[in-house]
């Protein structure tokens, strides 16, 4: 992973994948993991696959100010019931053909299964898939990956967690 500078931005570039990150990053910022890049064919016997990103939403930014934004995840693999019934009716099928339905999903389809999976109640902001099998069975669990905002009552508990407050 190689890393070019921009004025105020650095870009950190992986095989093609391209993050710009504030320098300096904000106090509570954190840079999230960066995926190997996108893939042709995401199946177990391809090592190559294991971590790689199946589609993120344009302008993911790659990190994120832990101030102002949750990030949380999820395997498909540990998606109760509830919520894998409902995230593979909007991607159009189940956990092993998520590599080849959201491929070319849009934005909003990427957002709607992510909240259906993460149990949200607003559309996540930025939302990122990565595809991932499990090695005890050989099958797929991508993981999906979402930034949303904080609530002002979280915000509030960061502050005051993090002595911020006035």
């Amino acid at each position: 992973m190689s890393r070019k500078y921009d004025d105020d931005l650095y870009i950190v570039e992986n095989t093609g994948l391209e993050y710009k990150y504030p320098s300096p990053m904000p106090v509570h910022g954190s840079i999230l993991n960066v995926p190997k890049p996108s893939g042709v064919y995401y199946h177990y016997s391809n090592e190559d696959s294991q971590g790689a990103l199946i589609r993120q939403t344009e302008g993911f930014p790659g990190w994120f100010d832990a101030s102002v934004d949750n990030v949380n995840s999820v395997y498909s693999d540990r998606l109760n019931s509830e919520r894998a019934t409902r995230t593979n009716n909007i991607i159009g099928g189940q956990d092993c053909v998520w590599s080849c339905r959201l491929k070319h999903a849009g934005d909003l389809k990427l957002k709607q299964a992510a909240q259906a999976a993460l149990g949200l109640v607003e559309l996540p902001t930025h939302v990122q898939v990565i595809h991932y099998f499990n090695v005890s069975t050989g099958y797929s669990c991508p993981v999906i990956a979402a930034i949303y905002p904080k609530t002002e009552k979280e915000k509030a508990e960061f502050a005051e967690r993090h002595n911020l407050v006035a």
